[in-house]
């Protein structure tokens, strides 16, 4: 029956597989309790049936992580058999599979930076961030195999990644050998990715063998290259002044990198607990406000401190405005129905606000406003795209409704006439 099956995934026929479902309905259960096999999925990818592959998956998709006795998963062979659509739909279903470690550790994110597959490298990266952090049983990370397969374009790609993800440490992380990026580009002599590497990764850092990248550049006679000599010259005098504006804004871009990203992947249970917590923050900031301390507003400001209070409204209505974007973002609708409901409870609050307390500063309250919306552009942003896609869609439908209706009198209409006639 397996050999059968077998054959059956060679051919991507679903029909057959059905019918040998009814024969056996528990055979795929069977091959999932064999630790190491090739599953009709493993087969499947590698041919590239895509329908049939992502059929197999929806029946058993603990399948799609499972190892053949050579060490890989379909993924890793859909890759290796250049598979490129099967590879693009099975991330499509779980983007997991990127990270999934296969024979000496290798991710079909470390195939991918190994040369060629510039599209889907930067596919797996947008798919599964956390996969760039993945390394081999050689400890070698996905940039380390990029410089090793000296293939620049997948270097750019992985650089540019983890530049913008803050994740810059990658940048300096060593193999079993104790070399980084740099070591293994002046081991290959390769001068193009030393000028591409030359003012992002520590230049001291040294291997097992107490050798720092410099060293090997001096030995391979890198340091010759004119323009490698120019920014070896340029990095030391530029290198304070170049780190010092950069951590300026570093810190803000992580947290905004990081909520996104965060926010992006979250699950539905995480979501609906931030909901929970938000409204009960926007609850308690909200009655804080609505009721002062005492109703003799002059008495208070003989007999109580006034900065310590204005302090406290400030970072009450800091505490209300997050909550009430955290609310805005994380609803399940799109961007008006949002708007709806948050947007007259923030303006209530700062008429509110401004009544109740008229020396409150109100240029702190937008100041506050400004940049916790910045720091959630990205989600806003793809908020109201989503927002403006369902409205698309609403507005296909409506068209397409419009239609069957027409056709309904039409075909009213001629069967009314033919029986006059």
């Amino acid at each position: 029956m397996n050999q059968r099956l077998n054959e059956v995934a060679s051919s991507g026929d679903i029909d057959s597989l059905y019918l040998i479902l009814q024969e056996d309905a528990y055979i795929l259960e069977r091959i999932d309790q064999v630790p190491f096999v090739d599953t009709p999925l493993h087969i499947s990818a590698s041919a590239g049936h895509v329908p049939f592959s992502l059929e197999i998956m929806r029946l058993k998709p603990s399948l799609a992580k499972k190892l053949n006795p050579e060490g890989y998963t379909p993924i890793h062979l859909a890759l290796q058999n250049n598979q490129t659509k099967t590879v693009l739909r099975l991330i499509d279903i779980d983007r997991d599979l990127v990270s999934r470690q296969g024979r000496e550790g290798l991710t079909p994110l470390h195939i991918a930076a190994s040369g060629g597959m510039d599209d889907i490298l930067a596919k797996f990266l947008t798919s599964c961030p956390k996969s760039i952090k993945q390394l081999t049983n050689r400890n070698e990370s996905a940039l380390h195999i990029a410089v090793k397969s000296e293939d620049i374009e997948s270097v750019k790609i992985l650089l540019q990644w983890i530049q913008q993800t803050c994740m810059t440490s990658i940048l300096n992380w060593c193999d079993d050998e104790g070399n980084n990026a740099m070591h293994l580009a002046a081991l290959g002599n390769q001068v193009e990715m030393v000028k591409l590497l030359i003012n992002k990764v520590d230049m001291k850092a040294k291997n097992l063998e107490g050798k720092t990248a410099l060293d090997i550049m001096k030995e391979h006679g890198l340091v010759e290259d004119k323009e490698v000599k120019e920014m070896l010259n340029g990095s030391h005098i530029l290198k304070n002044v170049a780190k010092f504006l950069r951590s300026i804004l570093l810190f803000v871009k992580r947290l905004v990198i990081t909520d996104y990203r965060e926010i992006l992947y979250m699950s539905k249970k995480d979501r609906n607990a931030i909901l929970v917590v938000s409204v009960l923050i926007a609850t308690a900031t909200y009655q804080a406000a609505l009721t002062p301390p005492t109703k003799d507003m002059d008495f208070f400001f003989d007999n109580y401190k006034w900065i310590p209070y204005e302090c406290f409204l400030q970072l009450n209505t800091l505490a209300f405005v997050a909550s009430m974007i955290e609310i805005c973002v994380h609803l399940p609708s799109g961007i008006g129905y949002a708007l709806h409901l948050v947007l007259p409870l923030v303006i209530c609050y700062v008429l509110l606000t401004i009544s109740l307390w008229p020396y409150f500063p109100i240029n702190v309250t937008i100041g506050i406003t400004f940049v916790l919306i910045w720091s959630k552009t990205p989600l806003v942003r793809q908020k109201v795209n989503g927002d403006l896609k369902l409205k698309k869609l609403r507005k296909l439908g409506g068209l397409f409704m419009r239609s069957i209706n027409m056709e309904k009198e039409l075909t009213e209409i001629s069967v009314h006439f033919g029986r006059n006639g």
